[in-house]
């Protein structure tokens, strides 16, 4: 994109006219692309021989290594101590209910030492890397450890010295490896994740279905499922929980399908590549280990991609951003999703260009520092980005609605533009449905460098439909002014737009979100 034409503020109707079919029709294709590529792939599996039965007390990994190309494993019912699989072209990877892959070891024999319950555990792990949130635990890079302890498959939390054991904590000692908790657990399933990865490599066109994939202990930004030097991987109907890093990393033309990816340490679903469909999938509950959310950290983070579908997702309940393209992202296509009850920003486009944001909800999303990075949406140094019959819902105390802003970011790579910097450029906000349930909120344009006035004339909020419960009427910012509906109609922004004052039912019915039926696994049965 040159950047004469960047520098142009756009015409909202021409812009809507000229840009959703491209942007959709690309969509299209791709969808019709990726239902051939399940088809062929489906075709070679049915086709696939050998096929082997894995039984849990048999070494994965192992049998995968002796295994030729395009053979199917079955793992039959079970808890399999398995990891670190390296498959090979064309293989498939299928669980029978109540199969489960477990990236642990089993703790037994605990006896009692000095008032703690005492058993030996494996050499500590190396560290992992990156940086961890001190407002949870200051003083301490406990998100860098990567072990963590489960009792009856329920995680324990990790103190960091012996006197502070109580129940529901463990301790392990950084140079012997023992482990200690404060009650006896008898005959309990005690399980120390330990192994770096259920499957990685660079195969193409495997298929992963109907597992459990829990307790891996990954480091930070990489995956229980490691795919990001893969091709044509397919991922569907797989429940990925429990492990330290994320839980699932793509690579090019993969497809990640109506998983539940839930309660891992770093991130849910991560990954760079072209043509990748993530469809379907419940992201909730991680980042369990604390990592910094401004790192990286929270639901999902995709950088480098091209032509990701990123479509009717259920994300909730993550302690970071919800859906996160950050880092050059060109025809992100992100459609029809859910982005609830995140820490973080509900829909953050970061440094990247020519993006569909559509038809998606993101309620209730952020916290309570008043920052643009509080947003429902948020549109960061990106051009060419389309928000577009959005249904957003700021929380009544916390939280902001739509906003654009400029960091002045170096753009090293130039993939997106030729500028010096990352800017955000021929921008459009149109038809969607803001709602203001209390005092928290704005919608609008931010520039960290001072440049808020250029950075308003380069972008357009326009037909939006703004709905007020209660509080201020000033719902609209550029810069550090805020201002009415008529004052921004007056500045060039929200023509066409409305506001209306009204109260709504929405907030309760989105606080009790759960996910609509069709999201997440369809098959796997979960312990």
């Amino acid at each position: 994109m040159s950047s004469s034409r960047i520098s142009q503020r756009p015409s909202s109707l021409c812009h809507l006219r000229t840009q959703v079919l491209p942007y959709l029709v690309p969509s299209i294709k791709l969808v019709a692309y990726c239902v051939t590529i399940w088809a062929v792939v489906s075709s070679d599996c049915r086709a696939a021989t050998p096929q082997i039965f894995v039984a849990p007390d048999t070494d994965l990994a192992r049998v995968v290594a002796g295994a030729p190309p395009n053979t199917s494993f079955v793992l039959l019912p079970g808890r399999h101590y398995s990891g670190d699989v390296k498959p090979k072209d064309g293989q498939i990877f299928e669980g029978k209910p109540g199969a489960v892959l477990s990236g642990a070891v089993r703790l037994e024999h605990f006896a009692l030492a000095d008032n703690y319950w005492k058993a030996a555990g494996p050499p500590p792990l190396p560290l992992s890397h990156g940086s961890c949130d001190r407002r949870l635990a200051p003083g301490a890079d406990t998100c860098l450890l990567r072990e963590a302890l489960f009792i009856d498959g329920t995680p324990l939390t990790r103190v960091l010295t012996l006197d502070q054991l109580r129940a529901g904590t463990w301790y392990q000692d950084r140079t012997t490896g023992d482990v200690f908790l404060a009650f006896d657990p008898g005959k309990r399933l005690v399980e120390l994740s330990y192994r770096s990865s259920a499957f990685y490599g660079g195969a193409r066109n495997v298929t992963i279905r109907q597992l459990i994939i829990e307790q891996f202990a990954t480091i930070a930004q990489h995956g229980a499922i490691e795919a990001i030097s893969a091709s044509g991987w397919v991922v569907v109907d797989n429940d990925v929980r429990f492990n330290s890093g994320t839980g699932i990393r793509t690579g090019d033309l993969m497809r990640v399908q109506s998983n539940r990816v839930s309660a891992n340490g770093q991130m849910g679903i991560a990954g760079t590549g072209a043509n990748l469909f993530v469809e379907s999938n419940e992201v909730s509950g991680n980042n369990t280990h604390a990592f910094d959310p401004a790192w990286e950290a929270g639901a999902t983070k995709f950088v480098h991609t091209d032509n990701l579908m990123f479509v009717r997702n259920c994300v909730h309940d993550n302690m970071g951003a919800g859906i996160w393209t950050d880092i050059d992202n060109r025809n992100a296509s992100i459609i029809g999703n859910w982005s609830i009850k995140n820490s973080g920003t509900g829909i953050f486009h970061e440094i990247s260009g020519h993006a569909i944001i559509a038809d998606n909800v993101s309620a209730l999303n952020g916290s309570r520092e008043n920052s643009p990075w509080a947003s429902q949406i948020l549109v960061s140094g990106s051009v060419d980005t389309l928000v577009w019959h959005n249904r957003i819902h700021v929380a009544p105390n916390y939280g902001h609605g739509i906003f654009m802003v400029e960091e002045g970011r170096p753009n090293e790579q130039k993939h997106i533009h030729d500028l010096p910097e990352y800017v955000s450029r021929e921008n459009v906000i149109i038809g969607n449905e803001i709602t203001y349930s209390g005092a928290a909120g704005v919608s609008g344009f931010y520039s960290s460098k001072g440049g808020d006035v250029t950075l308003a004339s380069a972008n357009l909020f326009e037909n939006n439909h703004i709905i007020v419960n209660q509080g201020e009427l000033r719902r609209f910012r550029i810069g550090s002014e805020t201002m009415n509906l008529s004052q921004a109609q007056g500045r060039g922004q929200e023509l066409r737009s409305q506001l209306v004052v009204e109260k709504s039912s929405d907030l309760q019915q989105l606080s009790r979100l759960a996910c609509p039926p069709g999201i997440g696994p369809r098959q796997v049965d979960r312990p």
